[in-house]
């Protein structure tokens, strides 16, 4: 999977919220005021659903990105494993259908 979400704040109004369908596996959101956008990526085993904020309007700029794991039984001694990797760049995240 390579699937972006990439709301662009000259295309969309904002803020933008809800879930990721199941077919993504990457996030991206430009902040410009601050002039960089927050990246997360994760693997889709293990993730159940990411929930998203993201508001670019004059009066404030925030992203809130929050991976959720899968929720299975796990048995004594097992464990479950959630990898995700976030971080920030000075890139402009390309708008993908």
């Amino acid at each position: 999977m390579a699937t972006i979400l990439a709301p662009t704040p000259s295309v969309e109004k904002t803020p933008f919220t809800g879930r990721l369908p199941k077919d993504y596996d990457r996030i991206a959101c430009w902040l410009p005021d601050a002039d960089f956008s927050i990246h997360a990526r994760w693997n889709p085993d293990g993730v159940e659903n990411l929930l998203y904020f993201y508001d670019v309007s004059e009066s404030r700029q925030h992203v809130n990105i929050e991976l959720l794991p899968t929720f299975n039984d796990v048995a004594p001694g097992e464990r479950a494993v959630l990898r995700g990797t976030f971080g920030v760049s000075d890139v402009q995240p390309k708008r993908l259908p």
